[in-house]
C-alpha cells in the first residue's frame, strides 16, 4: 500500500484492521487443518494389513509449506507470523533429508521478510514430530568390475565409503546441537534409506555396511535419548534391495544413561568418536613390511572365510548384543548389561587413520592375496 509519505512500504500493523483480522483467522485455520507433511498418501495398506511407507513421494501441491505467503512478515505482520509459525510447527509432522540443507532450515532462525531478516524463531524448538531420512542409497552405488578390482582401487573405494560415513555423521551435527536448546516433547525417527544389495553384495558385506550405517547415527540417537529430556527416538531401516518391508532397529539402542555418561567421559573433548568404530572390509588386503591392518584403526575383520572364527560376530555380540545384524533387530542384553563391559569394543574405540589409508593409496605399497577379489565380496 502507499503510505502518507508517498512511498511503498509494508504496513507492519495490518493485522489490526478488520479485513486483515479475517485473513489472519483464515491463515490460522489453514495451519490447524494441515495434514502432516508425512501425509497419508505416503503410506499404503497392503493386503496382509501391514503399512508400507514410500519416502520418495513429494508433498502434494496444495500442501502449505514454510515458503507460503502466510508466513511472510511483510504481508502478515511479524507478530501474526510468529503465532502462525508456532502453530504450524507444533501441529504437524515433518520429514526432511539429512542432505541439501533440510536439517539446516529446521535448526536455524526463520527469515520471513523481503530483506531476509531473521525472526526470533527456530522451527526445531517447536516441532514435536520429526522424521529424518538419512540418505544412503549411493553408499554402495559404485563397485569396480572384475577387471578393475585391483587392491589400489579397492582401497580408493574404501576411502570413498568412509568419507560418505563421515559426511553422514557431520550432517546430523546441527540437529544434535540445536536439540539441546529446548526441552519440549520431541519424537524423532531416523530412517536409514539404503540400497545395499543393488550391486549383489554377499551377506557378509551387507552386514559390514549396515553396521557402519547404524554406527553413523549412534551418537546422535543416544544424545537425543539421554542428553535431552522428553525425547523418544525410533530407528528404521528402509532398503528394498534387502527387505520387503522397513525394519525397526530401535531395539539395538538400549544403553542406559549412566553407561552413556561413562562412554562420553572416556572420549577426547569436542570430538565425535563415531569413526573409531567403523568396521571396514579390509580382511583380504595384505599390507607389506611393518604396516599392519590394525594400524588403520577401526575394527578390521580379517576372519572372512575362516572356518571356525568370526570377528564380526564377536564385534556384534559385544557392541550391539546381537549375533546377526541382518536378522536381529533388538539387543538380547538388558540396558545395564549389554555393550557395557570395558573391553576392546567399548567405551573407547580405535580412531581410523585416514592419513595412512591415503598414503597407502598414493604409494601403492601393498599387495593382495590371489583370488581374494570379486564383485560379490565388496
Amino acid at each position: 500500500m502507499i503510505t502518507q509519505e508517498g512511498t511503498s512500504q509494508p504496513n507492519r500493523a495490518l493485522h489490526t484492521r478488520p479485513g486483515m483480522q479475517a485473513a489472519t483467522t483464515e491463515a490460522k485455520a489453514q495451519c490447524l487443518q494441515l495434514s502432516t507433511l508425512l501425509s497419508g498418501d505416503l503410506q499404503t495398506e497392503l493386503s496382509d494389513g501391514k503399512i508400507r511407507t514410500d519416502h520418495d513421494i513429494y508433498p502434494e501441491d496444495d500442501l502449505i509449506l514454510p515458503s507460503s505467503h502466510i508466513f511472510n512478515a511483510d504481508y502478515m505482520g511479524q507478530d501474526v507470523v510468529l503465532e502462525l509459525l508456532k502453530m504450524y510447527y507444533e501441529n504437524n509432522t515433518f520429514s526432511v533429508c539429512n542432505i541439501e540443507g533440510g536439517l539446516d532450515k529446521l535448526c536455524t532462525a526463520v527469515a520471513s521478510s523481503a530483506d531476509g531478516a531473521a525472526l526470533d524463531f527456530v522451527p526445531l524448538d517447536h516441532i514435536h514430530d520429526l522424521q529424518i531420512r538419512v540418505k544412503c542409497e549411493h553408499f554402495t552405488a559404485y563397485v569396480s568390475s572384475a577387471e578393475e578390482a585391483g587392491p589400489k582401487r579397492r582401497l580408493e573405494e574404501l576411502a570413498e565409503k568412509l568419507s560418505f560415513l563421515d559426511r553422514t555423521v557431520e550432517s546430523l551435527q546441527i540437529l544434535r546441537s540445536r536439540a539441546q536448546a529446548s526441552s519440549h516433547d520431541l519424537n524423532v525417527e531416523f530412517v536409514l534409506m539404503s540400497d545395499l544389495n543393488s550391486t549383489g553384495h554377499n551377506r557378509y558385506y551387507l552386514q559390514l555396511h549396515l553396521t557402519n550405517l547404524l554406527q553413523a547415527i549412534r551418537n546422535a540417537v543416544y544424545e537425543l535419548l539421554h542428553d535431552r529430556e522428553h525425547t523418544t527416538v525410533r530407528v528404521t531401516s528402509q532398503d528394498d534391495s534387502v527387505w520387503a518391508f522397513p525394519r525397526n532397529y530401535t531395539g539395538l539402542f538400549k544403553m542406559a544413561k549412566n553407561k552413556w555418561e561413562h562412554e562420553k567421559s572416556k572420549q577426547r573433548p569436542n570430538r565425535d568418536w563415531s569413526s573409531d568404530f567403523w568396521v571396514p572390509p579390509l580382511g583380504w588386503i595384505v599390507l607389506p613390511g611393518s604396516t599392519e591392518l590394525m594400524d588403520l584403526g577401526g575394527y578390521i575383520d580379517n576372519s572372512y572365510g575362516h572356518p571356525t572364527y568370526n570377528n564380526l560376530q564377536e564385534f556384534h555380540l559385544s557392541r550391539w548384543g546381537i549375533n546377526d545384524i541382518l536378522r536381529d533387530t533388538t539387543s538380547s542384553a538388558s540396558a545395564e548389561d549389554a555393550d557395557f563391559v570395558d573391553d576392546s569394543y567399548w567405551p573407547v574405540g580405535i580412531p581410523f587413520n585416514h592419513r595412512l589409508l591415503q598414503t597407502l593409496i598414493d604409494r601403492g605399497v601393498f599387495e593382495a592375496e590371489e583370488d581374494m577379489f570379486s564383485e560379490d565380496d565388496w
